[in-house]
């Protein structure tokens, strides 16, 4: 798909195609998708707790702490202010600081 270039983080993935490091991957999975179901270009959003609790799980809150002030910045630079809010909301919820209104 479409869309910004690789920023730095990123990875190669076959020739010029690039693979979304795990923060931008998790911003662009809060955009609004047109399609529902199997065809949506994002996962849900239990996929996206799991991806993050595993973060908990194997860095502690620490880990998931950097992950968000990572999002921020490139949210930053993407453009991608509303996106980081709602990630900004389920962090908070996973670690109990704010309830989440996902």
């Amino acid at each position: 798909m479409k869309g910004h270039a690789p920023i730095a983080g990123d990875n190669r993935f076959s020739g010029e195609l690039f693979a979304s490091q795990m923060e931008r991957a998790l911003l662009e999975n809060f955009q609004i998708s047109r399609q529902q179901g199997p065809e949506s270009k994002t996962h849900t959003l239990p996929e996206i707790e799991e991806r993050l609790e595993g973060v908990v799980r194997v860095k502690n809150e620490a880990g998931l702490n950097e992950l968000r002030e990572n999002a921020r910045v490139i949210a930053d630079k993407l453009d991608m202010k509303i996106e980081f809010e709602k990630l900004n909301k389920l962090i908070s919820a996973l670690l109990s600081t704010h309830p989440s209104k996902i």
